[in-house]
């Protein structure tokens, strides 16, 4: 379990809205968007270990020689997410 002195509890916000208009008698307009951030999230990485397509054993690949594997856990992921949509709808 990571340290609770550095590990932030992680959190998301989410924000949406939409318009709709008419253009006719005929036709609708709708344009909706939604957006999401992540803040904090939890990234778990492998540190001891060599990248990928090595030609070392297991072993050898090992960037600290005399410990074991192991992951090292941290609460500094982000992410962002946007989406959009549109829609002409006849009456």
């Amino acid at each position: 379990m990571p340290s609770t002195d550095h590990y932030k509890d992680g959190y998301a916000q989410t924000w949406n809205f939409a318009f709709e208009q008419s253009l006719s008698k005929a036709w609708v307009l709708e344009l909706s968007y939604m957006g999401t951030k992540g803040t904090r999230l939890d990234v778990q990485r492998a540190p001891n270990r060599a990248l990928p397509g090595s030609p070392l054993t297991a072993e050898d690949r090992r960037l600290i020689g005399d410990a074991v594997g192991f992951t090292y856990e941290t609460s500094d992921g982000n992410s962002i997410f946007h989406a959009g949509q549109a829609r002409l709808t006849a009456n």
